[in-house]
Protein backbone atom coordinates (compact mmCIF):
# COMPACT_ATOMS: atom_id res chain seq x y z
CA UNK A 1 0.00 0.00 0.00
CA UNK A 2 1.25 3.49 -0.85
CA UNK A 3 0.01 6.77 0.62
CA UNK A 4 0.87 10.28 -0.55
CA UNK A 5 0.95 12.81 2.26
CA UNK A 6 -0.32 16.31 1.48
CA UNK A 7 -0.24 19.42 3.64
CA UNK A 8 0.92 22.97 4.19
CA UNK A 9 4.65 23.58 4.49
CA UNK A 10 3.88 24.88 7.99
CA UNK A 11 3.13 21.28 9.02
CA UNK A 12 6.34 19.80 7.64
CA UNK A 13 7.71 18.39 10.90
CA UNK A 14 4.31 16.86 11.72
CA UNK A 15 4.13 15.29 8.24
CA UNK A 16 7.54 13.71 8.74
CA UNK A 17 6.38 12.25 12.07
CA UNK A 18 3.24 10.87 10.40
CA UNK A 19 5.35 9.47 7.56
CA UNK A 20 7.47 7.54 10.06
CA UNK A 21 4.37 6.16 11.78
CA UNK A 22 2.86 5.02 8.48
CA UNK A 23 6.09 3.38 7.36
CA UNK A 24 6.32 1.56 10.71
CA UNK A 25 3.00 0.00 9.65
CA UNK A 26 4.62 -1.21 6.39
CA UNK A 27 2.91 1.52 4.36
CA UNK A 28 5.03 3.12 1.65
CA UNK A 29 4.73 6.91 1.61
CA UNK A 30 5.44 9.92 -0.56
CA UNK A 31 5.92 13.38 0.90
CA UNK A 32 6.21 16.74 -0.90
CA UNK A 33 9.70 17.76 -2.01
CA UNK A 34 11.31 21.08 -1.18
CA UNK A 35 10.15 21.03 2.44
CA UNK A 36 12.11 21.37 5.64
CA UNK A 37 15.19 23.10 7.00
CA UNK A 38 16.05 26.56 5.68
CA UNK A 39 13.71 26.01 2.72
CA UNK A 40 10.69 26.25 5.02
CA UNK A 41 11.71 29.65 6.39
CA UNK A 42 12.60 30.84 2.88
CA UNK A 43 9.25 29.89 1.40
CA UNK A 44 7.26 31.58 4.17
CA UNK A 45 8.93 34.89 3.20
CA UNK A 46 8.35 34.57 -0.54
CA UNK A 47 5.94 36.74 -2.48
CA UNK A 48 3.19 35.05 -4.51
CA UNK A 49 5.21 35.65 -7.67
CA UNK A 50 8.39 34.19 -6.17
CA UNK A 51 6.56 31.16 -4.83
CA UNK A 52 4.98 30.58 -8.24
CA UNK A 53 8.39 30.71 -9.93
CA UNK A 54 9.70 28.20 -7.39
CA UNK A 55 6.89 25.75 -8.14
CA UNK A 56 7.51 26.03 -11.88
CA UNK A 57 11.30 25.74 -11.56
CA UNK A 58 11.14 22.55 -9.52
CA UNK A 59 7.99 21.18 -11.21
CA UNK A 60 6.42 20.74 -7.78
CA UNK A 61 2.76 20.53 -8.82
CA UNK A 62 3.34 17.91 -11.52
CA UNK A 63 5.77 16.02 -9.31
CA UNK A 64 3.20 15.61 -6.56
CA UNK A 65 0.49 14.76 -9.08
CA UNK A 66 2.60 11.84 -10.30
CA UNK A 67 3.06 10.69 -6.70
CA UNK A 68 -0.71 10.71 -6.23
CA UNK A 69 -1.19 8.60 -9.37
CA UNK A 70 1.35 6.11 -8.02
CA UNK A 71 -0.48 5.89 -4.69
CA UNK A 72 -3.50 4.05 -3.35
CA UNK A 73 -4.78 7.11 -1.46
CA UNK A 74 -3.77 10.49 -0.05
CA UNK A 75 -3.64 11.64 3.55
CA UNK A 76 -4.22 15.36 4.09
CA UNK A 77 -2.51 16.63 7.21
CA UNK A 78 -4.76 19.55 8.17
CA UNK A 79 -3.69 21.09 11.46
CA UNK A 80 -4.04 24.54 13.03
CA UNK A 81 -2.27 27.31 11.14
CA UNK A 82 -2.21 30.72 12.78
CA UNK A 83 -5.87 31.25 13.75
CA UNK A 84 -7.31 28.68 11.32
CA UNK A 85 -8.27 25.24 12.62
CA UNK A 86 -7.74 22.23 10.32
CA UNK A 87 -6.17 24.41 7.63
CA UNK A 88 -6.34 23.30 3.98
CA UNK A 89 -4.66 25.69 1.55
CA UNK A 90 -5.19 26.14 -2.17
CA UNK A 91 -2.36 23.83 -3.18
CA UNK A 92 -3.61 20.99 -0.98
CA UNK A 93 -7.18 21.52 -2.20
CA UNK A 94 -5.82 21.12 -5.74
CA UNK A 95 -4.10 17.86 -4.74
CA UNK A 96 -7.33 16.59 -3.19
CA UNK A 97 -9.00 17.25 -6.53
CA UNK A 98 -6.25 15.31 -8.32
CA UNK A 99 -6.86 12.32 -6.04
CA UNK A 100 -10.63 12.48 -6.31
CA UNK A 101 -10.88 12.58 -10.11
CA UNK A 102 -8.37 9.72 -10.32
CA UNK A 103 -10.40 7.54 -7.93
CA UNK A 104 -7.92 7.70 -5.04
CA UNK A 105 -9.54 7.83 -1.58
CA UNK A 106 -8.96 11.02 0.39
CA UNK A 107 -8.24 10.78 4.13
CA UNK A 108 -8.33 13.87 6.33
CA UNK A 109 -6.28 13.88 9.52
CA UNK A 110 -8.81 16.28 11.09
CA UNK A 111 -12.34 17.41 10.13
CA UNK A 112 -13.05 19.74 7.22
CA UNK A 113 -12.23 23.33 8.20
CA UNK A 114 -15.28 25.51 8.81
CA UNK A 115 -13.59 28.70 7.59
CA UNK A 116 -12.62 27.49 4.12
CA UNK A 117 -14.32 28.95 1.06
CA UNK A 118 -14.57 25.55 -0.61
CA UNK A 119 -16.14 23.43 2.12
CA UNK A 120 -18.91 22.12 -0.14
CA UNK A 121 -16.36 21.02 -2.76
CA UNK A 122 -14.38 19.15 -0.12
CA UNK A 123 -17.55 17.51 1.18
CA UNK A 124 -18.41 16.41 -2.37
CA UNK A 125 -15.11 14.50 -2.50
CA UNK A 126 -16.42 12.40 0.42
CA UNK A 127 -13.16 12.32 2.38
CA UNK A 128 -12.80 9.95 5.33
CA UNK A 129 -11.89 11.81 8.51
CA UNK A 130 -9.59 9.69 10.66
CA UNK A 131 -9.26 12.06 13.66
CA UNK A 132 -5.55 11.32 13.94
CA UNK A 133 -6.04 7.53 14.02
CA UNK A 134 -3.72 6.17 11.31
CA UNK A 135 -4.99 2.63 11.85
CA UNK A 136 -8.25 3.69 10.20
CA UNK A 137 -6.37 3.81 6.89
CA UNK A 138 -5.32 0.19 7.32
CA UNK A 139 -8.85 -0.79 8.33
CA UNK A 140 -10.23 0.85 5.20
CA UNK A 141 -8.01 -1.12 2.84
CA UNK A 142 -8.36 -4.40 4.72
CA UNK A 143 -12.13 -4.15 4.23
CA UNK A 144 -11.87 -3.91 0.43
CA UNK A 145 -12.46 -6.83 -1.98
CA UNK A 146 -9.42 -9.07 -2.46
CA UNK A 147 -7.72 -9.17 -5.84
CA UNK A 148 -4.95 -11.74 -6.29
CA UNK A 149 -2.23 -11.34 -8.90
CA UNK A 150 -0.16 -14.29 -10.11
CA UNK A 151 3.08 -12.44 -9.44
CA UNK A 152 4.95 -10.68 -6.65
CA UNK A 153 6.48 -8.14 -9.03
CA UNK A 154 5.97 -4.68 -7.54
CA UNK A 155 5.54 -3.24 -11.03
CA UNK A 156 2.73 -5.69 -11.87
CA UNK A 157 0.99 -5.19 -8.53
CA UNK A 158 1.11 -1.42 -8.94
CA UNK A 159 -0.16 -1.75 -12.52
CA UNK A 160 -3.14 -3.84 -11.38
CA UNK A 161 -3.96 -1.37 -8.63
CA UNK A 162 -3.71 1.59 -11.03
CA UNK A 163 -5.71 -0.15 -13.74
CA UNK A 164 -8.60 -1.06 -11.46
CA UNK A 165 -8.70 2.49 -10.11
CA UNK A 166 -9.17 3.72 -13.68
CA UNK A 167 -12.57 1.98 -13.65
CA UNK A 168 -13.20 2.97 -10.01
CA UNK A 169 -12.86 -0.55 -8.63
CA UNK A 170 -11.42 -0.11 -5.13
CA UNK A 171 -9.62 -3.25 -4.02
CA UNK A 172 -6.89 -4.82 -1.94
CA UNK A 173 -4.25 -6.14 -4.35
CA UNK A 174 -2.25 -9.14 -3.16
CA UNK A 175 0.54 -10.95 -4.99
CA UNK A 176 1.38 -14.65 -5.15
CA UNK A 177 4.55 -16.12 -6.65
CA UNK A 178 3.35 -18.37 -9.49
CA UNK A 179 5.45 -19.97 -12.24
CA UNK A 180 4.39 -19.33 -15.83
CA UNK A 181 5.61 -22.61 -17.31
CA UNK A 182 7.06 -20.77 -20.32
CA UNK A 183 10.57 -19.34 -20.96
CA UNK A 184 11.57 -16.25 -18.96
CA UNK A 185 11.58 -14.37 -22.29
CA UNK A 186 8.35 -15.40 -24.04
CA UNK A 187 8.42 -15.15 -27.83
CA UNK A 188 5.18 -14.77 -29.75
CA UNK A 189 1.61 -14.14 -28.71
CA UNK A 190 0.80 -17.84 -28.19
CA UNK A 191 3.61 -18.25 -25.68
CA UNK A 192 2.56 -15.12 -23.79
CA UNK A 193 -1.06 -16.29 -23.66
CA UNK A 194 -0.01 -19.73 -22.45
CA UNK A 195 2.13 -18.21 -19.70
CA UNK A 196 -0.72 -15.98 -18.55
CA UNK A 197 -3.20 -18.86 -18.57
CA UNK A 198 -0.81 -21.14 -16.67
CA UNK A 199 -0.32 -18.49 -14.00
CA UNK A 200 -4.04 -17.82 -13.63
CA UNK A 201 -5.04 -21.49 -13.54
CA UNK A 202 -2.42 -22.26 -10.88
CA UNK A 203 -3.46 -19.22 -8.85
CA UNK A 204 -7.07 -20.38 -8.99
CA UNK A 205 -6.15 -23.66 -7.25
CA UNK A 206 -4.57 -21.73 -4.37
CA UNK A 207 -7.08 -18.95 -3.67
CA UNK A 208 -10.81 -19.42 -3.04
CA UNK A 209 -11.82 -16.16 -1.34
CA UNK A 210 -11.43 -13.46 -3.97
CA UNK A 211 -13.22 -10.92 -6.12
CA UNK A 212 -10.77 -11.08 -9.02
CA UNK A 213 -7.80 -13.15 -10.18
CA UNK A 214 -5.32 -11.51 -12.55
CA UNK A 215 -2.27 -12.65 -14.49
CA UNK A 216 0.14 -10.79 -16.76
CA UNK A 217 2.70 -12.22 -19.17
CA UNK A 218 5.02 -9.91 -21.09
CA UNK A 219 7.06 -10.85 -24.14
CA UNK A 220 8.07 -10.05 -27.69
CA UNK A 221 6.04 -10.68 -30.83
CA UNK A 222 6.82 -10.22 -34.51
CA UNK A 223 4.30 -8.03 -36.33
CA UNK A 224 5.25 -7.86 -39.98
CA UNK A 225 8.76 -6.41 -40.14
CA UNK A 226 8.54 -5.11 -36.57
CA UNK A 227 9.28 -6.67 -33.19
CA UNK A 228 6.94 -5.44 -30.47
CA UNK A 229 7.23 -5.60 -26.68
CA UNK A 230 3.75 -6.11 -25.17
CA UNK A 231 1.83 -8.11 -22.57
CA UNK A 232 -1.19 -10.40 -22.29
CA UNK A 233 -3.44 -9.60 -19.34
CA UNK A 234 -6.12 -11.97 -18.03
CA UNK A 235 -8.82 -11.04 -15.52
CA UNK A 236 -11.24 -13.57 -14.00
CA UNK A 237 -14.07 -12.89 -11.54
CA UNK A 238 -15.42 -15.05 -8.72
CA UNK A 239 -17.98 -16.59 -11.11
CA UNK A 240 -15.27 -17.91 -13.40
CA UNK A 241 -15.82 -15.40 -16.21
CA UNK A 242 -12.52 -14.50 -17.86
CA UNK A 243 -11.45 -11.69 -20.17
CA UNK A 244 -8.20 -11.02 -22.02
CA UNK A 245 -6.65 -7.75 -23.13
CA UNK A 246 -3.36 -6.79 -24.77
CA UNK A 247 -1.20 -3.93 -23.56
CA UNK A 248 0.03 -1.22 -25.88
CA UNK A 249 3.11 -2.36 -27.79
CA UNK A 250 6.51 -0.70 -28.07
CA UNK A 251 8.65 -1.20 -31.16
CA UNK A 252 11.96 -2.90 -30.30
CA UNK A 253 14.88 -1.80 -32.54
CA UNK A 254 16.49 -4.55 -34.58
CA UNK A 255 19.85 -4.46 -32.75
CA UNK A 256 18.09 -5.04 -29.43
CA UNK A 257 15.74 -7.71 -30.81
CA UNK A 258 18.79 -9.62 -32.05
CA UNK A 259 19.95 -10.01 -28.45
CA UNK A 260 16.78 -12.01 -27.82
CA UNK A 261 16.26 -13.94 -31.06
CA UNK A 262 19.91 -14.71 -31.87
CA UNK A 263 21.63 -14.72 -28.47
CA UNK A 264 18.80 -15.97 -26.27
CA UNK A 265 18.87 -13.11 -23.81
CA UNK A 266 15.96 -11.71 -21.81
CA UNK A 267 15.47 -8.15 -23.08
CA UNK A 268 14.78 -6.49 -19.72
CA UNK A 269 17.77 -8.16 -18.05
CA UNK A 270 20.01 -7.28 -21.01
CA UNK A 271 19.01 -3.61 -20.82
CA UNK A 272 19.72 -3.59 -17.07
CA UNK A 273 23.17 -5.08 -17.56
CA UNK A 274 24.12 -3.09 -20.65
CA UNK A 275 22.62 0.31 -19.81
CA UNK A 276 22.30 0.24 -16.01
CA UNK A 277 18.51 0.38 -15.82
CA UNK A 278 17.28 -0.02 -12.24
CA UNK A 279 13.96 -1.56 -13.25
CA UNK A 280 13.19 -4.05 -16.02
CA UNK A 281 11.07 -1.41 -17.72
CA UNK A 282 11.56 -1.88 -21.45
CA UNK A 283 8.85 0.67 -22.25
CA UNK A 284 10.59 3.38 -20.23
CA UNK A 285 13.87 2.68 -22.00
CA UNK A 286 12.40 2.62 -25.50
CA UNK A 287 10.42 5.85 -25.00
CA UNK A 288 13.33 7.73 -23.40
CA UNK A 289 11.58 8.04 -20.01
CA UNK A 290 8.38 9.43 -21.51
CA UNK A 291 6.26 6.33 -20.82
CA UNK A 292 6.42 3.45 -18.35
CA UNK A 293 5.39 -0.18 -18.52
CA UNK A 294 2.93 0.43 -15.68
CA UNK A 295 1.02 2.83 -17.98
CA UNK A 296 0.59 0.15 -20.65
CA UNK A 297 -0.30 -2.63 -18.21
CA UNK A 298 -2.79 -0.49 -16.28
CA UNK A 299 -4.73 0.34 -19.45
CA UNK A 300 -4.90 -3.35 -20.40
CA UNK A 301 -6.11 -4.36 -16.93
CA UNK A 302 -8.78 -1.66 -16.97
CA UNK A 303 -9.98 -2.79 -20.42
CA UNK A 304 -10.16 -6.49 -19.49
CA UNK A 305 -12.06 -5.72 -16.27
CA UNK A 306 -14.49 -3.38 -18.03
CA UNK A 307 -15.39 -6.19 -20.47
CA UNK A 308 -16.12 -8.83 -17.84
CA UNK A 309 -19.85 -8.12 -17.98
CA UNK A 310 -20.06 -7.57 -21.73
Amino acid sequence: MTITICGSISFYSEMVDIQKKLESRKIKTYIPVGFGGDDKKLKENLTYEEDSERKVKYNLIKDHYKKILNSDAILVVNLKKNDTENYIGGNVFLEMGFAYVNNRPVFLYNPIPESTGYKSEIMAMEPEVILGDLDKILEHFESLPKVYVASTSRLKLDAVSAGLKKVNFQSRVLGRRIKSGVPSQPIGFDQMLLGAENRLNRLKTLEKDFELLISIESGLAKVGKYVVDLAVCLVEDEKGKRQMSLSNGSNVPRHLAEQVFEKGKELGVYLQQEFGMQEKDVVNFLTRNKRERIDHLAEAIATAYAQLNF
